[in-house]
């Protein structure tokens, strides 16, 4: 190629990528950090939830009006809806950068397909948000709310899923394609973090609730959604929603709190670092799972009298670590057989890794195969950190 064709081809290219024809002027839009959906009759309602940057920004230090404004409304699917919603806003709405998508327990219950599919389709979405379900109260409550620190709901239900995954464990982040993966997968139900707003909710709404220390309304991370297919069958508790994540092996650091081996009081550890295994067979028909789960432990607080000194203490207090796990493990997996007969966990995932063969027999019918599952489970906690303090206090007996 000769030097004048070759320029001739760049300064064709540069009209092509510096031409303005689509360009989109920010103020032409309404910025919409977080979305709820609910179910009003056999109507979708949707609430948007718009940010104003002026009254967020700490440098403008905004005109003490709300720093989000909620725009609602009906039609036959989510699209109608928000199709619909041009007719009381005043700008077209950019979703491209939303934190969070909340679905009412209504509606989850009634199966969240029509609402994947929506989200799925629409190449404006982003697919990093988090996605979590309103229980109890309507979806669009949780939008409401002003909280402090972040002002902006979605954003503090995002930042807060974070820290809890991260420091506790009772929850998990689902993003939208690993939910719409795996309801597409087989051998795997999906769950999803619950949330309710607890307190005075018209309170909430208001800016007062930004200023008071001991808030009126609250927004509260609950445990795990059960989902069979794609309708929810019920919740887990806390216990039940940390178990869930040792076995799939979703915890980073975390802790629990133990009675004391011997005696009265308690001994409260945290998770410096777990490691979970899964092995499938299958013998004779019947599918087996194996979990192995090694974790390291810190003594975060001691109210024992134990000499932390002694090999044969560690020994104890680590047999009750790993066995109060695996109870709990092991009652987590009994209720999801017996009540909800939902694989959760992902077992047949594994079975159909392990034997695809017999896999193959099996996935038509696997929840029944589910509740019939035999699993062994191993635990192996070790102590690594005591603390700086190596024997707890001791109470000094009052003298008479």
């Amino acid at each position: 190629m000769n030097r004048r064709r070759y320029l001739i081809l760049l300064l064709v290219s540069f009209m092509i990528l510096t031409g303005c024809w689509s360009r989109k002027e920010l103020n032409d839009y309404l910025l919409v950090s977080g979305i709820a959906v609910d179910k009003s009759g056999d109507q979708y309602s949707v609430t948007v939830q718009v940010t104003d940057p002026s009254q967020i920004s700490k440098k403008s230090g905004g005109g003490g009006n709300s720093p989000i404004v909620l725009y609602t409304q009906k039609g036959k699917s989510i699209s109608d809806a928000l199709r619909r919603m041009t007719t009381i806003i005043p700008r077209q709405l950019y979703v491209g950068h939303i934190s969070v998508l909340i679905i009412s327990e209504r509606l989850a219950r009634e199966g969240i397909t029509s609402v994947l599919d929506y989200f799925t389709r629409q190449v404006q979405f982003r697919t990093d948000f988090d996605i979590v379900v309103a229980k109890g109260s309507h979806a669009e409550s949780a939008l409401k709310i002003l909280t402090p620190l972040e002002m902006v709901s979605s954003t503090y239900i995002f930042d807060s899923l974070k820290t809890s995954q991260k420091l506790l464990a009772p929850i998990k982040i689902e993003k939208l394609d690993d939910l719409y993966s795996t309801l597409e997968s087989e051998g795997k139900s999906a769950v999803l973090t619950g949330l309710e707003v607890t307190g005075d909710f018209e309170h909430g709404e208001k800016m007062d609730n930004l200023k008071e220390s001991v808030r009126p309304a609250k927004i509260n991370l609950l445990g795990l959604t059960v989902f069979k297919g794609d309708r929810l069958v019920g919740w887990l508790n806390e216990d039940e929603s940390r178990a869930f994540n040792y076995i799939t092996n979703n915890v980073s650091t975390s802790g629990f709190v133990t009675a004391c081996p011997k005696g009265t009081g308690s001994i409260t550890y945290g998770i410096v670092r777990s490691k979970t295994k899964l092995k499938g067979s299958v013998k004779d028909g019947i599918p087996h799972i194996n979990i192995h789960i090694r974790s390291e432990l810190s003594v975060d607080e001691m109210a024992c009298d134990v000499d932390l000194t002694s090999p044969n203490t560690i020994v104890d207090l680590q047999r009750n670590a790993s066995s109060y796990l695996k109870d709990l493990i092991r009652d987590t997996i009994d209720e999801l057989q017996s009540k909800y007969k939902s694989d959760i966990f992902g077992f047949g995932a594994v079975i159909h890794r392990s034997d695809r063969k017999a896999w193959k027999q099996m996935s038509s019918d696997w929840d029944k195969h589910f509740a019939e599952l035999q699993v062994s489970i191993q635990v192996d906690m070790k102590i690594r950190e005591i603390g700086a303090v190596v024997n707890p206090l001791t109470k000094k007996e009052e003298k008479e």
